[in-house]
């Protein structure tokens, strides 16, 4: 069994399979090259829904004066847009969007220093994440789902960002640290990129997988 993430090897686990049976190897995707400097700001780019954590962040937000965060980005469609539309019509700080194809993702991404990901259940394997650290952005994110592993909970101080639990104050706090320490977590966040989810250390991982099964096995690889 190949599990995204160590969360998903653990569910893996209450199913009663053995930890010899599971092999942990995410997805990746590929390299944009050498990141572009930082930019100014806060990006979130994702679904409009409840669960992805757009309340939460804009409860963040709104305990921050006016303007002494930067700019927060806002990407997406879904029920929540009005919402957004909403704080971006109050707010100077504020800006919406809309739907961006990957060009304008990207536009996005170099204009901005951090990348927020505040999903409040238990999200596998966000990519919006993958592409921030392949972009060199550091991320602040909840800690649920893959989001511990994607940004390496393992090494901590040493993560590609900030990890809060889904609740308002912790995240407002969290996006001023980020403000201060953007340029400093940028770096952790693509090696990170480069040692974990890199395409060629993703294939080499599968095929390392592969060989082990076929080298265990009683019959002869075809």
């Amino acid at each position: 069994f190949i599990a995204l993430t160590d969360r998903i090897a653990e569910h893996l686990r209450d199913y009663g399979i053995p930890d010899e049976r599971i092999a942990i190897k995410p997805n990746g995707l590929p390299d944009p090259g050498e990141p572009d400097p930082l930019g100014e700001g806060f990006l979130y780019g994702a679904r409009l829904s409840p669960e992805k954590g757009l309340e939460l962040l804009l409860d963040a937000w709104r305990r921050h004066p006016d303007g002494e965060l930067g700019t927060l980005r806002i990407a997406g469609d879904g029920e929540l847009r009005p919402l957004a539309e909403q704080v971006a019509a109050e707010r100077s700080d504020v800006v919406y969007l809309g739907v961006q194809d990957a060009d304008g993702m990207r536009a996005a991404r170099r204009a901005s220093a951090v990348v927020i990901a505040p999903p409040t259940w238990n999200d596998v394997l966000p990519t919006v994440i993958l592409e921030a650290m392949a972009s060199g952005r550091p991320v602040i994110g909840t800690a649920v789902g893959g989001i511990p592993y994607l940004l390496g909970a393992e090494q901590q101080p040493d993560l590609a960002g900030w990890l809060v639990q889904p609740d308002p104050a912790a995240l407002a706090a969290a996006l001023a640290l980020a403000r201060l320490e953007a340029a400093d977590r940028a770096p952790v966040a693509r090696e990170r990129y480069l040692k974990f989810f890199h395409p060629d250390v993703l294939t080499a991982r599968l095929i390392a997988i592969y060989t082990e099964l076929t080298a265990n096995s009683d019959h002869p690889p075809r």
